[in-house]
């Protein structure tokens, strides 16, 4: 038997549970994947785990290109997450709820959530040199190729040989299961993605 107190704190198991919901009126509607979503929707994920965690969600369009929702620059809400509180993402600014909105319609949107128990050291250097956003604004960052290869790493996933970068061998999401309904138990990088449909 192995005694807990050996084992690295990165490889102790967690738990998790996250849900993505849209603004409905008063109220909030749960989104799985294969949701249909339009224009104008608020979008916002609940999440809590039993350990502190930083946490990173990530969109993907049709077109391959991967934005940063979460952590934002701009935001109250900070990484690293702390462990047994709900929270609502991506934050709020001056106590007041901020969604992500949808900003256009036609293809798919695909969302990534990471929980880590140490930071992604990748995607916080690119987090680093993020600007401000000005008042009533928000910097979605553009996650280049070489940080996608190091997210894909630490997720298992394995990039293709084939060096051209097309929809299939880009994609960060393919390969990654599929967001649950409830709590899951994770030791080292909890990643799960959503994907909703977004029709013309």
């Amino acid at each position: 038997m192995v005694d807990s107190a050996t084992i690295s704190p990165a490889a102790q198991p967690f738990m998790v549970e996250a849900a993505l919901y849209r603004s409905a009126g008063r109220g909030s509607e749960r989104l799985a994947t294969g949701s249909r979503v339009r224009p104008g929707d608020r979008i916002f994920m609940s999440f809590q785990a039993s350990r502190n965690v930083h946490v990173y969600v990530l969109n993907e369009d049709d077109l391959g290109e991967v934005f940063v929702l979460f952590p934002l620059a701009e935001v109250d809400l900070k990484n690293p997450i702390q462990a047994r509180r709900r929270r609502r993402l991506p934050g709020s600014r001056a106590g007041e709820n901020l969604s992500w909105q949808v900003s256009s319609a036609g293809g798919e949107e695909h969302l990534l959530v990471i929980a880590s128990p140490t930071p992604l050291e990748e995607l916080e250097e690119l987090l680093r040199d993020v600007p401000s956003a000005a008042e009533g604004e928000t910097n979605y960052v553009s996650v280049p190729d070489p940080v996608i290869a190091a997210v894909r790493g630490i997720g298992g996933l394995t990039a293709e040989k084939n060096q051209e970068t097309t929809l299939a061998s880009r994609s960060l999401f393919s390969r990654v299961q599929v967001l649950v309904d409830g709590p899951e138990s994770s030791v080292g990088v909890w990643i799960r993605r959503i994907d909703l449909r977004n029709p013309l």
